[in-house]
């Protein structure tokens, strides 16, 4: 059985997204299509965006229930533009160049740096589960990063909203092309981050 997550991977500003084998009993067989939809999406914005990332898919294994279901929803999905890379993230990428990205983190993404590997675990956000990526971060000593919510955006007070930082994959997706097609936070932040949540730009009266 595959791992149910998706990690998002940049490195030398080429992004790849890939599955790995922690995260294998935090996702439920009835979120696969969940899944599968929000990767479909990052997918599609990846090839529509003016400076797309390359994409890669680890550990998704051939005649698993996971894999029929990306056969259902992509078109030819053999085909599709991605790389298939045959081994886990940590097997596959120096430890020392790996920066996991998760919103457990202390400390805030300042930009996306070359020859760094950025991995974003993708439970389905409903089902998230706190620290979990983080953990798996410290387990392989490697670095962790959260998207700097704080730092551009403030708080909405009038009425009462979640304020929470855990977003889909697609969503933080795109919020990393778009800082990587313009270098802004402010820019790029409001792109993913629903307004539902409570979140608004700095610049907003």
């Amino acid at each position: 059985m595959p791992c149910a997550i998706l990690y998002f991977i940049t490195t030398f500003v080429v992004c790849f997204c890939s599955f790995g084998y922690f995260f294998i009993s935090y996702i439920q067989f009835q979120d696969y299509e969940i899944l599968v939809k929000q990767t479909k999406l990052l997918y599609d914005s990846n090839m529509n965006a003016e400076s797309p990332f390359s994409l890669n898919f680890a550990g998704l294994q051939k005649d698993t229930q996971l894999y029929e279901k990306f056969c259902t929803k992509f078109h030819r999905f053999e085909d599709i533009i991605v790389n298939f890379l045959e081994k886990p993230i940590p097997e596959s990428f120096l430890k020392k160049n790996i920066v996991y990205l998760t919103p457990d983190a202390t400390q805030a993404l300042q930009s996306l740096e070359t020859n760094t590997v950025y991995v974003l675990g993708g439970l389905v956000d409903y089902q998230a589960r706190k620290n979990i990526t983080l953990m798996q971060a410290k387990k392989l000593n490697c670095e962790a990063r959260r998207l700097p919510i704080p730092e551009y955006m403030k708080r909405k007070t009038d009425k009462k909203y979640s304020y929470s930082k855990v977003l889909t994959i697609n969503q933080v997706f795109a919020i990393l092309l778009k800082y990587h097609e313009t270098k802004d936070w402010e820019i790029a932040l409001p792109i993913g981050v629903p307004k539902r949540r409570g979140f608004a730009p700095q610049s907003e009266p």
